[in-house]
C-alpha cells in the first residue's frame, strides 16, 4: 500500500492511522510475535519511504508507536542535504503510558536535528492518560530546544570571535532552524512548568543580537478548559511575557 501512495504523483496530503485490534495492549502483542529484528523491516523501510518521498507536503501520523528505528525511519527529516518534501508533520499517539518510550525516543530525533530539520510545522499530540508521562514529555522537548539553542549560540559566539580576529567585519548572521511552529496538547495543570520553559527558552535568546528563537510560534492546545480559563491565560502570557520580552524577534505564544 504504501509504495502505491508513493507512486500517486498527485498526492499532496496524507494521513495513516494505525488500526490495532489489540487495543492498549498493542505494543505488548506486537513485541510477543516479533522475535526477530527483521521482521518488521518491510513496514519501516516502507515507511522511510514514504517519509523520503518528493510528493508529499503534509503526513499525518496515528498510532506509530511500535516503530522499533526511529532514527533509520525518520533520517529523512533531519538531513538537510537530500531531506523529505514534507513541511507538515503530525503526529498522534495512544493514551497510554506504553507509548512513553516511543514518544520521548521520536522527539529526540526530531527535535536533537532541529537546525537540520526539514520541516516548518510540527504539531506533536502525546496526550498520556498518566499526567506525570505527559509531563515529562513536554519538558524533555523545551529542555531540549533549549539545550540546541545554548549550543548553537555557543558556537555562534566563537564564529564571532574568530571573524572580528580576522578582520572579516562585524556584521554577523546567525543560523535559525527551519521549524517555523510547534504545536502540542496539554493539561491546565501543566500550564505554570510549560510557560517557565518558554520564557527561559526565549530569554536565552534575546541575549544575543541579531539571533532568531529556534521555533517562531508555540501553539498550546489546553485540554479540558473553557473559554474563561483560556482568557486568563491569554492575559498571563500578555503580562509575564510580552510586556517583559520587547525583543522583535521573540517567539510567539498562542493558545487554541
Amino acid at each position: 500500500m504504501i509504495y502505491s501512495l508513493i507512486n500517486c504523483k498527485s498526492l499532496n496530503n496524507l494521513s495513516i492511522l494505525n488500526f490495532c485490534s489489540y487495543g492498549f495492549d498493542c505494543i505488548e502483542k506486537i513485541n510477543n510475535l516479533i522475535t526477530n529484528d527483521d521482521d518488521d523491516e518491510p513496514l519501516s523501510n516502507g515507511l522511510q519511504k514514504l517519509l523520503s518521498c518528493k510528493n508529499f507536503q503534509y503526513l499525518k501520523l496515528i498510532g506509530f508507536d511500535f516503530i522499533k528505528d526511529i532514527n533509520k525511519v525518520f533520517s529523512s527529516l533531519v538531513n538537510s542535504n537530500n531531506g523529505s518534501s514534507i513541511k507538515t508533520l503530525i503526529l498522534e499517539c495512544s493514551l497510554h503510558k506504553k507509548s512513553f518510550e516511543y514518544c520521548h525516543e521520536l522527539s529526540n530525533c526530531l527535535l536533537s536535528n532541529i537546525y537540520n530539520l526539514n520541516l516548518t510545522y510540527l504539531k506533536i499530540n502525546f496526550v498520556f492518560s498518566n499526567d506525570e508521562h505527559g509531563l515529562k514529555i513536554l519538558s524533555f522537548i523545551f529542555d531540549t530546544l533549549i539545550q540546541k539553542q545554548q549550543q548553537q549560540q555557543q558556537q555562534q559566539q566563537r564564529q564571532q570571535l574568530k571573524e572580528r580576529n580576522e578582520e572579516y567585519g562585524n556584521i554577523f548572521t546567525f543560523n535559525d532552524s527551519r521549524l517555523h511552529h510547534i504545536e502540542f496538547s496539554m493539561y491546565l495543570e501543566h500550564f505554570d512548568t510549560v510557560f517557565g520553559k518558554i520564557k527561559s527558552l526565549s530569554n536565552d535568546q534575546s541575549k544575543i543580537p541579531n539571533s532568531y528563537p529556534i521555533v517562531k510560534e508555540i501553539h498550546m492546545c489546553i485540554l479540558m478548559t473553557d473559554k474563561k480559563e483560556k482568557v486568563l491565560l491569554k492575559k498571563r502570557i500578555q503580562d509575564e511575557y510580552y510586556m517583559s520580552n520587547l525583543n522583535d524577534h521573540r517567539t510567539i505564544i498562542n493558545i487554541l
